[in-house]
């Protein structure tokens, strides 16, 4: 249990460092004496693919589990709560 609640809280503590570095860099000027330089770290759309791609396999996790559990109660509820004869197609 503390492993998963450690596991999800490093998690969100990645996004939201993440999320500061990008913010931090969309708004970098160079030094002081150079104001024509770049500045030296932006932060590019391949910085991003990583996040997105564990973001939708997270969602995707959390979907695949609520259709597990909605089918599960679904048949609980169809096959052993009511006591009806069904045809055979239906159980």
């Amino acid at each position: 249990m503390i492993s998963r609640c450690l596991a999800g809280a490093l998690f969100a503590l990645a996004n939201w460092a993440f999320l500061d570095a990008c913010l931090l860099s969309s708004h970098a000027h160079g030094p002081p004496g150079e104001p024509d330089d770049e500045a030296p770290v932006h932060v590019s759309f391949v910085d991003w693919v990583p996040g997105i791609g564990s973001l939708l396999f997270l969602f995707i996790g959390f979907a695949l589990m609520a259709g597990g559990l909605a089918g599960s109660v679904t048949v609980l509820v169809l096959r052993y709560t009511f006591n009806h004869d069904y045809p055979e197609a239906f159980t």
